[in-house]
């Protein structure tokens, strides 16, 4: 790679876009453990079951909201990122192209700085 850098800005998207998946993934839980409980039934043999995936789902909420910010910070990020890196990319590439040195990447292929 030597003295040049290399960034593909749409996987990078793509990675805050499936950042954000994961994120509502997160949000979803109670919907799922609801599904599951009432899928096993209230007879008195399954009360066992259901008790220990509600109290599961219950201990891990604080922990599942701490996951959820981090992810979504970094979801955040990645845009961010993606977005300044692009902007720097077509900067640079003006100026090149303005003092004759260059041509701007303006296909629409991936893009890579």
């Amino acid at each position: 790679m030597g003295d040049r850098l290399a960034v593909d800005l749409v996987a990078l998207v793509n990675a805050s876009s499936q950042l954000n998946t994961i994120s509502a993934e997160f949000t979803d839980t109670d919907t799922v453990v609801h599904k599951v409980t009432a899928s096993i039934g209230s007879k008195n043999e399954t009360h066992n079951l259901r008790h220990a995936i509600e109290s599961v789902a219950n201990t891990w909420d604080v922990r599942r909201a701490e996951l959820r910010g981090d992810v979504d910070y970094l979801s955040q990020m990645a845009t961010r990122v993606a977005e300044e890196l692009g902007e720097v990319d077509q900067s640079l590439a003006t100026q090149l192209t303005n003092n004759g040195s260059a041509r701007a990447n303006t296909s629409n292929s991936t893009r890579y700085i």
